[in-house]
């Protein structure tokens, strides 16, 4: 009903895995187990999952090796899928395997040499970090306009990358994909 009047569907959380059984998932998508982008070409509803391009992307750009990953839900499981797909050593945190990771002493994650670590939290918008990053890290947030975590989390060795640019990468790649 709702491709009678629009040429494409944006589909969030918790709704990414709902339409897998009732679509087309197109190449090099369908072993994410989401979706987020749906439209319709004939009589065959098609789908791709924008967030794994805007991640891909942008994680090249951080030009890291090491990752620290907080959260274990759906954007989490496809920055997951990048981070092996790159071959970045990453170590996961989850409320589920680790109890409170709020307060987490991640300092310690990795032992380097002033290697830079980005940390990603890809937990939802109620979810405040407040525990000790690593020197010279960058904390990504998937969130945007995350209050909380730009108050609090940039110092002099660590940075903040609010979630912004990600959403507005993921409209971009979803309006080529829905052919605008």
């Amino acid at each position: 009903k709702i491709f009678e009047n629009y040429q494409g569907l944006s589909v969030t959380s918790p709704y990414k895995k709902f339409f897998l059984n009732q679509v087309s998932v197109l190449p090099g998508f369908e072993n994410l187990g989401a979706i987020n982008a749906i439209r319709k070409t004939g009589k065959i509803f098609e789908a791709i999952n924008t967030d794994y391009l805007a991640i891909g992307k942008i994680i090249q750009e951080f030009k890291v090796k090491k990752v620290i990953l907080l959260g274990d839900g759906v954007m989490s499981s496809i920055t997951q899928k990048i981070l092996d797909k790159e071959g970045l050593e990453y170590k996961l945190f989850s409320r589920k395997q680790n109890g409170q990771i709020e307060k987490l002493n991640l300092s310690k994650v990795f032992l380097s040499d002033n290697e830079r670590v980005l940390v990603i939290n890809s937990c939802s918008r109620e979810f405040i970090f407040r525990g000790i990053l690593p020197k010279n890290s960058i904390f990504w947030d998937f969130n945007y306009n995350q209050t909380a975590h730009q108050e609090a989390i940039p110092t002099e060795s660590v940075i903040y990358v609010d979630g912004i640019d990600l959403l507005k990468l993921q409209a971009k790649f979803a309006l080529e994909f829905f052919r605008f």
